[in-house]
Parts: C-alpha cells; sequence; structure tokens
C-alpha cells in the first residue's frame, strides 16, 4: 500500500469523538501509515486524542448559541479564523482524505476540505443528523450513517447504514465470572444505571429515592457521574463516579437504565442489553428520543420521557422487566438487531479506496 494519510475531525463529546477514535484504529490497522486530529481546547478530544498517539491541531471554533446572545456575531469571525488554521494545517500534512464524525469543529475542517479539494467522508452517529453533518452531505464522497430512519435525509447522496463502531471486546466476559469480579451476588439479577460522565440528576434523584427498595432485591451498579457520588452508599451495592471498565458492567447486568446516546445505544446492542431509556430532553433537536424510539419500536427497550421518569416508575419497570424472563430473552434479541459488526473496519476500508484513488 502506498503511504496513505489520513486527517479527522470530531468532538466536543464522546460521542463524536470515540466513533472518530475506532475508526482511526481501525485505519491503522488496515495499514494507514499517519493520522493527525482536529478538535478544540474544550472537548473531551483535546486530553484524549494525544493520548492515542495522534497530533492534536487546536481549532478556535466555539459552540453555535441556539438563541440570539451577543456570541452570535462573533460567529463569521471565528469560522473564518477556524477554516484558515484548519486550510494551514492541512496544506502542512495534505492527507488523501477527510473524515468529519460531528461536533462543530467539523464545519471549518470541511469547508477547509472543500476548498483544497480534499475528498469527504462524513459519519452521522444519531438517528436526527447535526447541522454540521446536513451540511457536509453536499461535499461528502461518502456519508456513513448509524440507524435506518436517517437515510431520509441523505436522498440522492451516496449514504451508507454502517451503524456506530464500538469497542471490539464488549461483551466478551461471562457473566458470572464478570459478577466475581465485581463481588456482586450471582443469585440476584443485576440492573446498571448510569448517565454518562456527566451523570444525570433525573436518574440520580429516582434510585436515591428507592435505594432501599432495589437495594433489597437486586445487585446494583450505580454510575452516578463526576462529583455526584453520595456520601454514603449502601453494603451490596457497586457505586463510582465513573467506570473505565464497561465491559466488566455490561457482562454483569440483566438490564441497563440510562440515556440515550448514540454511542450507549451502541454499545447496549452490541451486548444485547434490554434498556429503560430516559432520553435527555436538552439534548440538540431532541435527538436523543429520536435515537430511543425505533428500539422502543423494536421491543428491545422501554422509553421514559425524563418528565415523566421517577424512582417508583423505575421500580415499576425494573420489576416488570426481570419478572418475565422469556420476554426479557425476546427484548435482548431486538436489541442486537441493532448492532452493526466490523463497523470501523467497513468505513475504514471505504476511506482506503477514496484514499487510493488520489494517489
Amino acid at each position: 500500500m502506498p503511504e496513505i494519510k489520513i486527517a479527522i475531525a470530531g468532538g466536543g463529546t464522546g460521542g463524536h469523538l470515540f466513533p472518530a477514535l475506532s475508526i482511526a484504529a481501525a485505519l491503522e490497522a488496515e495499514g494507514v501509515s499517519a493520522i493527525e486530529y482536529y478538535g478544540t481546547a474544550r472537548g473531551p478530544e483535546a486530553r484524549l486524542v494525544p493520548q492515542y498517539g495522534y497530533k492534536f491541531h487546536k481549532i478556535w471554533i466555539k459552540g453555535y448559541p441556539r438563541k440570539l446572545k451577543p456570541e452570535v456575531f462573533l460567529i463569521p469571525v471565528k469560522l473564518t479564523v477556524s477554516v484558515f488554521q484548519c486550510m494551514a494545517a492541512l496544506v502542512r500534512f495534505w492527507p488523501q482524505c477527510l473524515l468529519a464524525t460531528g461536533g462543530y469543529v467539523c464545519l471549518p475542517f470541511m469547508i477547509a476540505g472543500k476548498l483544497l479539494g480534499l475528498p469527504i467522508v462524513v459519519h452521522e452517529q444519531n438517528s436526527l443528523p447535526g447541522i454540521t453533518t446536513r451540511i457536509g452531505a453536499h461535499w461528502a464522497k461518502i456519508i456513513f450513517y448509524s440507524f435506518p430512519r436517517s437515510a431520509d435525509y441523505f436522498k440522492d447522496r451516496n449514504a451508507v447504514l454502517s451503524g456506530n463502531p464500538v469497542k471490539k471486546n464488549l461483551g466478551s466476559i461471562d457473566r458470572n465470572e464478570a459478577l466475581a469480579s465485581l463481588r456482586l451476588n450471582p443469585e440476584r439479577k443485576t440492573i446498571f444505571i448510569f448517565g454518562g460522565s456527566q451523570g444525570s440528576a433525573t436518574l440520580n434523584r429516582a434510585v436515591s429515592s428507592v435505594m432501599g427498595e432495589l437495594n433489597s432485591e437486586f445487585n446494583v451498579i450505580w454510575q452516578t457521574g463526576r462529583g455526584n457520588l453520595p456520601p454514603a452508599i449502601p453494603s451490596g451495592v457497586l457505586a463510582g463516579e465513573f467506570f473505565d471498565d464497561m465491559n466488566t458492567l455490561y457482562s454483569a447486568a440483566d438490564i441497563a437504565v440510562c440515556r440515550a446516546g448514540a454511542m450507549t445505544l451502541a454499545e447496549l446492542a452490541a451486548v444485547g442489553l434490554p434498556a429503560i431509556l430516559v432520553p435527555f430532553p436538552y439534548a440538540a433537536e431532541d435527538h436523543q428520543r429520536l435515537n430511543a424510539e425505533p428500539l422502543k419500536e423494536a421491543g428491545a427497550a422501554v422509553l421514559i420521557l425524563d418528565r415523566d421518569f421517577n424512582g417508583e416508575v423505575m421500580l415499576d419497570r425494573v420489576n416488570e422487566m426481570l419478572s418475565e424472563p422469556e420476554k426479557l430473552s425476546r427484548m435482548s434479541g431486538a436489541m442486537k438487531s441493532f448492532h452493526y459488526p466490523d463497523s470501523a473496519r467497513k468505513i475504514a476500508e471505504a476511506i482506503i479506496k477514496i484514499a487510493e484513488r488520489r494517489e
């Protein structure tokens, strides 16, 4: 293979960053010789990308206010400067292809690529494509999307349903082995409750209000988010602000109670874990609810709106789901139907083909 260089942008949240890192790893496995990454100083990419060994370019762009605020008038200036920052770095690196995985940094990145005549590939994680994806779709050689209903936004475009890339080892641990490593009772059903790295105030309040009832019947794994860990945790409850080893937790769990971010749903699908989904109500354009609806319709998950969710509702749904093993098994199978194996490799192969044609 001739020397191939790929530039990647995506960030602001882990939902845009982690698919990019999975695809980057697949690109390296396929023989790509150099990868450089573009993001902002404020997003998680600024901390994590250098740990993966990629050169990181900090771009000045900031999120676009959705309401009229004084910052709105700075958008043209920041966008222009950011485009020139991207162009300067791209000219020095001169990749054969660009990959954009979403987030506001992708707009100047894709504009710069278009101005330089570099081919662009887009990956969209959510059911409702983000603003930058919808703009970039007009310039992209190929668009990869993760939910079947997203196809309606890419009519007359070269768009492929790929799903969201996830870590290969998810679900690889035996349930009893996972429970033993976590020191949880193998005779009990296990509930995994989490709201992402920042946690969820709604989920945390619900758990706290019925912790006694939950803990008396089930193993409880509770990821509270940073700064939200209660001072006293009942014996038998595994609680932490953040857990790194999600594979073990998913393998131990019988059901999950969580938000409906695209990457969370991709991981649930990879392990076939039935879930109670509580979409974050303030997600842009209510995209978490739109992510969750296909899983509800397929019988893979229960969908409860944030305003309707509380401890008693959660306890009722948990008891209902865990009291019907056959239904739970069907839900698991339905959840697995949303998993797209080898997503990262397939996207990487398409990028390499585009890059090789540019040689």
